[in-house]
């Protein structure tokens, strides 16, 4: 993040560009992004962390074994997605209180963001040529895959119809179930 960071401004003209606009360090004013992932920590990652472990418990999930991480990727990826999803959204739209102690403004991440004069704030983003943009997107992004392909072409060939995306974790755990159940059978 920091290249990218100082590559995005590295021919701005400003007192803060090139290795000048990226500040490293430990932060004390943080405390707000810090309590969102608490938060996100506790209500999704803590919740599906100890729902596998208890599958691990049980024997009914291996953590060694490749086949039953692709199941478990392609039974709850796109429900984990979704809810993560959700949670940034959630974050994005909510309400900051304003604190006149620590002179930080309050309002909605989100608009804060993108209309920061309607906070009475000044707008910090630079333009960005769009070419620019691409090439830096091209070369060091790329989207996730959550499952193989794999383990798409086993479910489809195991399963008599297409198989949507689970939208609970007990649909999710019971899809997991049989699909390992089925291949299992196939397997012995």
């Amino acid at each position: 993040m920091e290249d990218l960071h100082k590559a995005l401004r590295w021919k701005d003209t400003y007192e803060n560009a090139g290795h000048k606009s990226f500040l490293r360090g430990k932060s004390t004013h943080n405390q707000r992004i810090e309590r969102f992932w608490r938060q996100f920590r506790q209500r999704l990652c803590d919740f599906y962390i100890n729902f596998f472990k208890v599958m691990k418990t049980e024997n009914l999930l291996n953590m060694s074994n490749k086949f039953d991480i692709e199941c478990l990727r392609y039974c709850f990826g796109p429900l984990i997605e979704g809810e993560i999803s959700f949670v940034i959204k959630e974050w994005n739209e909510h309400k900051i209180r304003k604190q006149n102690s620590r002179d930080i403004l309050g309002g909605i991440p989100n608009e804060l963001y993108y209309w920061p004069e309607k906070y009475r704030a000044h707008d910090y983003k630079r333009p960005v040529k769009e070419e620019c943009l691409q090439s830096l997107l091209n070369d060091y992004t790329k989207i996730p895959i959550i499952y193989s392909n794999f383990i798409e072409e086993i479910v489809n060939l195991i399963l008599p119809k297409p198989v949507s995306n689970p939208c609970t974790v007990e649909d999710a755990y019971h899809l997991y179930i049989k699909i390992k159940n089925i291949v299992e059978n196939y397997i012995i």
